[in-house]
């Protein structure tokens, strides 16, 4: 589901702004990390390593959408007319899965 969809579903008005804006907006009013975090603590991770798994993972999906959104404004090509770094797509892709994930039943 993108970013938009997730706006709308759930009420968050217009979704202007960065990408990395939108993720962190969705993310704050889902509670992905609150979430997280009581699942860690529910599978048995002590309650302070489950805040801090948690918020490191919110810093690395601030990280990758930041990444993400670099890319896109230097790399993108609609057009066919730069070359293809395949490192750099095999990447991305695992970046979005990563944050897709995130939302997954959202």
């Amino acid at each position: 589901m993108c970013m938009t969809e997730l706006y709308h579903k759930h009420g968050l008005g217009d979704p202007a702004g960065s990408f990395q804006a939108k993720v962190n907006t969705v993310m704050n009013h889902l509670g992905i990390s609150s979430k997280i975090e009581r699942e860690l603590t529910e599978i048995g991770i002590g309650p302070e390593d489950a805040r801090k798994i948690a918020a490191e993972i919110h810093e690395a999906t601030k990280h990758a959408t930041e990444a993400l959104q670099v890319i896109r404004r230097t790399v993108g090509d609609v057009h066919g007319t730069k070359p293809t770094y395949r490192r750099i797509v095999y990447d991305t892709v695992k970046w979005a899965s990563a944050i897709c994930g995130l939302f997954e039943g959202e």
